[in-house]
């Protein structure tokens, strides 16, 4: 539904030829299978949550939480 709702708007604006989308993918994938965007198409902007996760040694101190970074393991 996230990629079908603005491509079949993107189709009642005269902007793709078809109603529903058939294949998926980035710009650079599309030219990686010697494809092309269409000229005047724009992305599609999907939201996905931001996940985060968080460590503390004093569990029970709300203060002592930080956030860990990109592939640091909680000790």
């Amino acid at each position: 539904m996230l990629i079908y709702v603005p491509h079949y708007a993107a189709h009642q604006a005269g902007q793709v030829p078809v109603s529903t989308p058939t294949y998926v993918a980035g710009f650079k994938q599309w030219l990686s299978l010697n494809r092309q965007v269409m000229k005047g198409q724009s992305g599609f902007a999907i939201l996905t949550p931001v996940t985060g996760r968080f460590a503390s040694t004093t569990p029970e101190n709300s203060e002592s939480w930080r956030r860990l970074g990109r592939r640091e393991k909680p000790k």
